[in-house]
């Protein structure tokens, strides 16, 4: 339900679980999805994705690889 863009507070209520922390316990994500959801933080945060502009400063983002 979740990886089909279900909020989580509606699945846990369809479920049952009494707490959202059940329910975070059984929402797993496939990679993709993942993917997805970084992706679109490039447009909310653009200056992450920008490079350095002063000397020492850090330009970009560290991103991890997620394995499938």
């Amino acid at each position: 339900m979740v990886q089909a863009g279900r909020p989580l507070q509606e699945v846990k209520d369809f479920l049952g679980h009494k707490t959202l922390a059940v329910t975070l316990r059984y929402a797993h994500l496939a990679p993709e999805n993942l993917r997805k959801a970084a992706s679109s933080l490039d447009s909310v945060l653009p200056c992450l994705s920008a490079p350095a502009t002063h000397e020492g400063e850090m330009g970009g983002i560290v991103s991890r690889k997620i394995e499938a």
